[in-house]
């Protein structure tokens, strides 16, 4: 086992538990964080991000499609973590498929 830490956003919704579920059976050490969650996040409250962020390699979050607070998030993320963070989701595989094109 690495360690290297993903952070799981809304993993307690049926999305981010899955995936944090994943990737603990594949030896991943995860931290998982949404708004009901030991480790606090809510994408409405940026003085909270840094905590959440610290000491994280990857994070899985799902963007919404309308830019907004979780967008500054995604951007935040990829300059915090060391290092520089990857991000995963749903909608990155269909958008680099469809620069292939």
């Amino acid at each position: 086992m690495s360690n290297d830490t993903t952070l799981v956003l809304g993993a307690t919704g049926k999305t981010g538990r899955r995936v944090a579920a994943r990737l603990r059976l594949h030896g991943t050490q995860v931290r998982t964080a949404s708004r009901s969650s030991r480790t606090r996040f809510d994408r409405l409250e940026p003085d909270g991000w840094d905590p959440v962020l610290r000491g994280i390699t990857t994070a899985y979050v799902v963007p919404p499609t309308v830019p907004g607070p979780v967008h500054d998030f995604v951007a935040r993320a990829q300059g915090a973590a060391r290092p520089p963070t990857g991000l995963a989701g749903p909608g990155r595989r269909r958008r680099a498929r469809s620069t292939r094109r």
